[in-house]
């Protein structure tokens, strides 16, 4: 293998999908939107932690000030003159403690709002919330350095904290901004992040503390002890209101502005599988859930509260020592993060819980060695002991937060109103930033208050111990069952029992097998989703699934959704994704091989380019090649195993085109599975000269899950609703496209099932019927006789039905019925009949299409041919022609040098226009806003009068036709009947004997004379009863 193909194996993706996102796809947020909302996440938990470290001394600030002002008490500083903790009373110790975590009420009230008003608007939220936050950090150093009443300043103080809470309300948004980006394989992965966040954003708070110290002890400083401890408490609170300004300003630059569409359109493909449970289990799931997130933070919120307390007053830190090694603390949970992002797979998310609360009562029984004996025998030591106890406590619970987290979310179910995600998410956040974290500073510092029996210090180590104790036996009572050992729906369990059926014997075959799957993985592959044995069993349950397999068979609506996931895969990888942005002409995509019916690999591929044109802004530079084989495969593919793949793949594929040489080549297919069609592929477009070959995949299954079980593809498609109203709801969109697998399973129906299909077809949609039969037999499918009636003429012989009464007697004019010439649409259903079917009711380019080169001169031998005839043109007393533009220009071209007799009328009416759909078809619509140009038509000036309405009407169909999910329905035989009618009516009102023209479609003239005419044909009959070929253009 050439070595620019063995680049990593990677799973992820990222798209805004909108989507959305249709199946359960690995998709990911952009990165200036993920880093914005951890930057969020950084300075909320900044802008808490900053006052943690000052928050004692400056209440003692206040009080001494208070106390000197009123010449009552003594202005020392209970820790500047004293190593022991008689000053910590009661009431001083929970009014810092209030300081701390006010914050998070006024936090709570914005989290609501952000929540319940302005749900989704992220850019706006987040532009509010940081301006708040500065008003907040500007209100805070106002309120240090001001000298005013005792009362006045705490006022101003709280106040401050509670804006500072207003403006934190943006944690909601920007923590739902990531669960609604992300999809359940690598959300884990961006809550890893957000703890990292919440606690390097922690450590800064202090850090900023230190830094301002150091900066004052630099600058120098003047004035009295009380100005300066003012300063120092003012400093680091208005050096963090400069960071948050400063991310302000990034924000309002480089925020994307259409993050809120994106996540609206892909909020439907986010939806992941639910995990099936009685209600009652999975509310009481969520509550604990909750719970867990309460303790961790009113446990680590009181150990910040309870560690600055015993830095100063116990081991006779300053200030400076006090912040940085706070700092320190919190900054060890970064690596802690990464290691469990490496290791996280080595555990079951159950007992990565487990283990990280046994690690976190672990550090507290440490801490409280540090704290209690030891300390009174040796500070040195017990200072060692409380320090690793309170790294062991604060990772511990950081790990923890971030499994649970994600535990909390994975047990939410989207169609429940109260358990759906984002209720969870924000139910979440306020048991933890609102309750946890403003009641953890309170009770903290109230806990090392000598209360009772327990001692100083002992009250935090208790109060841990038994919130971690009732912690651990809520997830051993409640939790099992529901996160890693999820139980799964039927479909799932049968999966279970034939995976476990298979035989050692089978294993110990497949030697020839991996050694295939090990080449593959030698290739370059990327994948929307990965399926590994980890996550298959719930993906077999999950509504997702069964979309991957409505996909499979054809399904426009979620072949347009992957399309555009595949397109933010291929834009963003980390290879080839700026290089293919810059110059997409370097580069050709090559659609997987067919023979002659395509399949949905190829209908995926199309909608890609179209993706692809929409990302680099032209279609002149995305090419689409299409692989060939020479065969069709008899058989299910998907059933196939390993050799049986390999032995009908060998020598099929060639590729028409040539200039592939020194390209690079992007294959993209729906799935990859053993990769025999990668690899044949590979091989081709290598001996083809391709630089490199580069493979994008909707779908992978996992070398590992291949191994246990090599019908995975098989299983993946017996999840389509193979039931009438299943192939109904899927044959009647609009942009159905007919593919070898849709054909080979309506084959397979039981012909109860079969003969429904086909009478609903017959009403409903006559021109895929048709397509159909001529698709089976085109591919030369087994049981093709069985759709055998629905003939390519099917269509017709329905029209037929509708043949007007040709009653008529001898005083009615002549006339002569002329099928337009071949137009662009024609000539597209001749070129490739299956993609014209599948985008004839979409396609913009086909609206009204105007004739193809090979009409045009078609046209003008139909003039020679009318002027050849018996018609007798010097009697024309009536041309009537279609309004749409290839009858018009048939007319124009036809009797272009002719003159028509004076007193001739050329008339334009809609009833000879061709409608056979509601809405119809594109070529019978017209664009809105369309006017009809003057014309003239054998010397004589055409008259549009009656067309206006019609062409408002057409124009309204078009734009239905283009709304997304839009259904059709053929045009009824009463309404054919009916408007034929009306238009036989209208014709005979001609002089008799005269001659009448008539240019318009082929359906019409089936109607009116009951015989098939091809285009530039035209019939004529003189008593409207007797009909014959009278010419022929082509």
């Amino acid at each position: 293998m050439a070595s620019s193909q063995a680049a990593p194996r990677s799973s992820g993706g990222q798209t805004l999908l909108p989507s959305p996102a249709p199946i359960t796809t690995t998709r990911r947020p952009p990165p200036l939107v993920a880093l914005i909302c951890l930057g969020c996440q950084f300075l909320y938990l900044a802008s808490y932690s900053v006052v943690i470290p000052q928050s004692k001394d400056l209440i003692d600030q206040l009080y001494q000030d208070h106390d000197a002002t009123n010449t009552t008490s003594s202005s020392t500083n209970t820790f500047n003159n004293s190593t022991n903790t008689e000053g910590m009373d009661l009431g001083r110790n929970a009014l810092s403690g209030v300081l701390i975590g006010c914050q998070h009420i006024a936090f709570g009230a914005a989290v609501g709002l952000c929540r319940y008003k302005f749900n989704g608007m992220y850019r706006d939220v987040i532009t509010v919330s940081l301006l708040t936050s500065v008003l907040g950090a500007g209100l805070f150093v106002v309120g240090t350095l001001w000298r005013s009443s005792f009362r006045t300043s705490l006022f101003l103080l709280v106040s401050a904290r509670l804006i500072q809470g207003l403006g934190a309300g943006v944690d909601y948004t920007a923590k739902h901004a990531l669960t609604v980006l992300t999809s359940a394989d690598v959300r884990p992965e961006y809550y890893s992040y957000w703890s990292i966040a919440c606690s390097v954003g922690t450590g800064c708070g202090p850090l900023l503390v230190f830094i301002s110290y150091i900066l004052l002890g630099v600058v120098g400083h003047s004035g009295d002890a009380s100005s300066v401890m003012r300063l120092q408490c003012a400093l680091p609170t208005a050096l963090l209101g400069v960071i948050i300004a400063g991310l302000f300003f990034v924000h309002i630059w480089v925020f994307p502005t259409e993050v809120e569409q994106d996540a609206k359109a892909t909020k439907e493909a986010n939806k992941k599988e639910v995990i099936p449970m009685p209600r009652q289990d999975r509310l009481a799931k969520v509550f604990v859930s909750l719970f867990l997130g309460f303790v961790r933070h009113l446990v680590r919120t009181a150990w910040e509260a309870v560690a600055t307390l015993a830095f100063q007053g116990l081991y006779s830190m300053n200030m400076q020592s006090v912040a940085f090694c706070t700092s320190l603390f919190y900054f060890t949970a970064y690596p802690a993060q990464i290691l469990f992002n490496k290791t996280r797979k080595w555990k079951t998310e159950e007992g990565w819980m487990h283990a990280m609360c046994a690690v976190a009562a672990c550090g507290t029984v440490l801490m409280w060695c540090g704290l209690g004996f030891v300390a009174a025998l040796s500070k040195n030591v017990g200072f060692i002991l409380f320090t690793i106890g309170s790294l062991m406590l604060y990772d511990g619970l950081a790990i923890h937060a971030t499994v649970s987290d994600s535990v909390g979310v994975r047990f939410a179910d989207t169609s429940d109103w109260l358990l759906n995600a984002e209720n969870v998410v924000f139910a979440q956040i306020v048991s933890k930033g609102m309750i946890g974290r403003s009641l953890g500073p309170i009770v903290g510092r109230i806990s090392v208050s000598p209360i009772a029996f327990l001692g100083e210090w002992s009250g935090f180590a208790v109060l841990c111990l038994a919130l971690l104790g009732i912690s651990e036996w809520l997830t051993i009572k409640v939790l099992p069952d529901g996160s890693s050992s999820a139980k799964s729906s039927g479909a799932a369990r049968e999966v279970q029992v034939e995976l476990q059926d298979r035989s050692q014997d089978r294993r110990r075959s497949s030697q020839d097998r991996l050694q295939e799957i090990k080449r593959r993985s030698q290739l370059h592959c990327r994948a929307v989703h990965m399926l590994n044995p980890d996550n298959w069993e719930e993906f077999m349950a999950s509504e997702d699934c069964e979309r991957f397999s409505q996909m499979k068979h054809g399904d426009p609506d979620v072949l347009r959704q992957m399309a555009e996931a595949l397109a933010q895969l291929i834009t963003r990888d980390t290879q080839i994704g700026a290089e293919f942005r810059q110059s997409p002409e370097r580069f050709r995509i090559i659609a997987p091989a067919s023979r002659r019916v395509p399949t949905v690999g190829v209908y995926l591929c199309r909608e890609l380019v179209e993706a692809l044109a929409r990302i680099v802004g032209s279609h002149e530079y995305v090419k689409l090649y299409q692989m060939k084989r020479r065969g069709i495969t008899h058989g299910d593919f998907a059933t196939m195993d390993f050799q049986q793949r390999k032995d009908t793949l060998k020598g099929q594929f060639y590729l028409d085109e040539t200039d592939v040489s020194g390209m690079k080549c992007i294959f993209v297919d729906d799935a990859i599975m053993f990769g025999t069609h990668y690899v044949e592929t590979y091989n081709v477009l290598k001996d083809m000269g391709a630089s490199a070959v580069f493979g994008f995949f909707v779908l992978e299954a996992s070398m590992a899950l291949m191994t246990e079980n090599d019908k995975i593809e098989h299983l993946l498609n017996t999840r389509f609703n193979v039931t009438l109203p299943g192939f109904q709801r899927l044959i009647n969109k609009a942009e159905f496209g007919i593919s070898v697998r849709m054909l080979k399973l309506i084959l397979k129906q039981p012909e109860e099932l079969l003969q429904g299909l086909q009478e609903w077809i017959h009403v409903v949609r006559p021109d895929v019927a048709s397509l159909m039969h001529f698709a089976a037999k085109e591919e030369n499918l087994a049981g093709r006789e069985h759709l055998e009636h629905l003939s390519t003429s099917l269509f017709h012989r329905r029209i037929s039905a509708c043949v007007v009464d040709a009653s008529a007697g001898e005083s009615v004019p002549r006339v002569a019925l002329v099928s337009h010439c071949q137009s662009i649409s024609g000539k597209a259903e001749e070129t490739d009949p299956y993609e014209y079917t599948r985008k004839k009711f979409v396609n913009e380019e086909l609206i009204d299409p105007p004739l193809s080169q090979q009409g045009e001169s078609a046209a003008g031998s139909l003039g020679r041919a009318l002027q050849a005839g018996d018609l007798n043109l010097g009697t024309t007393s009536l041309v009537v022609i279609s309004p749409l533009r290839r009858c018009l220009q048939t007319a124009q071209l036809a009797l272009e040098g002719i003159q028509l007799p004076a007193g001739c009328r050329v008339v334009v009416h809609p009833l000879a226009a061709e409608q056979l759909f509601e809405p119809d078809i594109m070529e019978n619509c017209v664009a809105p806003g369309h006017e009809f140009k003057p014309l003239a038509v054998g010397g004589v000036d055409v008259d549009f009068e009656a067309c206006h309405e019609w062409a408002a009407a057409a124009a309204k169909s078009c734009t239905e036709m283009r709304a997304p999910g839009a259904t059709v329905k053929c045009v009824s035989q009463d309404c054919l009947l009916e408007r034929a009618t009306s238009f036989r009516d209208f014709l005979q009102q001609a002089p008799a004997h005269s001659m009448v023209l008539v240019f318009t479609h082929p359906s019409l003239v089936k109607v009116l004379a009951g015989q098939v005419s091809g285009p530039g044909s035209f019939m004529c009959s003189s008593n409207w009863r007797d009909w014959h070929v009278a010419g022929a253009s082509s």
